[in-house]
């Protein structure tokens, strides 16, 4: 599941635009790396496998309607979910259909991948959560919340946690699809969680940042803050790191929440941050990519784009990628 914590080499010194690739149309998927290739979804209706080098379109496949959610890699499959309600598997190299899962609700999350058990899991604006085999598309078991998904799940030792508009984050059997615990909060739960060490941690509409006891569903502690959390957190090595609407990214102590440092943005933050070694990577709806020195919040460099970073970066071959809701991806080192 994602911590948001990279094993690629940081780019702490910002150099250059080595590409910009053009949809037409918003870019709030995020990069995701595999080969040559980086993967991602485009609100023109199209996944697009891109040449990490250059940005050229190796194939892109049409969906029937925006594709706004992430994108997860398995066994030279390519899965993710639109706003036409279906969830596709396709093949990696080609971009040949595999199969498609029709659900009642956009989707606009991204795929949860349980290997051992080939299942990929998501959420829908139908209220349901759904597992499916990834060979063969056929429905596992289904989830009802009373709200719309778009939280994507996380897993952890044999569970699911993700939220719900219904204002609770719930924790779900991965194989028999039995609710465990649902946790409640105030507000509308979008943000995925992140699970380390027996801890959910993650944000909702209602202005506060929980963690969450992962075996219990009992909270640990919170964090207030004068804006909805939208972003999901990135954990590493004891530090929660989470970008918030009130324009600010935060750095928590894991352990109780309190407050190590804050960096103030332009914008609301909604993409999620992404950390290598010492630097944290994380856009903004002020249109620039932050890096920050992950230990004292210190801004390294910016780039500034002509569209608002909703999607995280991805970091790897010596570069950063994100997209911008101007409808541009772009590669920097």
């Amino acid at each position: 599941s994602r911590t948001g914590e990279s094993k690629q080499p940081p780019v702490r010194t910002l150099t250059e635009l080595v590409w910009t690739a053009k949809t037409g149309a918003a870019v709030k998927s995020s990069p995701v790396l595999s080969g040559d290739s980086v993967f991602l979804g485009s609100n023109n209706d199209y996944l697009y496998s891109l040449d990490i080098q250059n940005g050229t379109v190796n194939w892109k496949f049409k969906a029937r309607s925006d594709i706004s959610g992430g994108v997860a890699i398995h066994n030279g499959n390519v899965f993710f979910g639109s706003d036409d309600r279906h969830l596709y598997s396709l093949e990696a190299m080609s971009g040949a259909l595999n199969w498609k899962f029709k659900t009642k609700g956009h989707i606009v999350t991204w795929p949860l991948i349980v290997p051992d058990r080939d299942l990929v899991i998501i959420g829908s604006k139908d209220r349901f959560l759904y597992a499916v085999n990834t060979n063969t598309g056929q429905e596992k078991w289904k989830l009802r919340t009373a709200g719309a998904i778009r939280s994507s799940p996380a897993s952890s030792n044999g569970v699911a946690y993700f939220g719900s508009e219904d204002r609770f984050v719930y924790a779900v059997n991965i194989a028999t699809g039995q609710e465990k615990w649902r946790f409640k909060t105030t507000g509308g739960v979008t943000a995925t969680p992140v699970v380390v060490n027996d801890t959910v941690y993650v944000g909702s509409w209602d202005k506060t940042f929980y963690a969450i006891n992962a075996k219990t569903g009992v909270e640990k502690w919170t964090f207030k803050s004068k804006g909805a959390f939208l972003s999901s957190a990135a954990v590493v090595q004891g530090t929660v790191y989470v970008g918030c609407f009130d324009k600010q990214v935060y750095a928590l102590n894991a352990q109780n929440g309190e407050m190590l440092w804050q960096f103030v943005t332009g914008g609301g933050v909604v993409s999620s941050p992404t950390v290598a070694e010492d630097v944290l990577y994380v856009g903004c709806d002020d249109k620039n990519l932050y890096a920050l020195n992950r230990k004292t919040g210190l801004e390294l460099w910016k780039f500034k784009t002509h569209g608002k970073i909703t999607g995280s970066p991805t970091i790897g071959n010596k570069m950063v990628f994100f997209g911008t809701e101007e409808g541009s991806v772009h590669a920097v080192k």
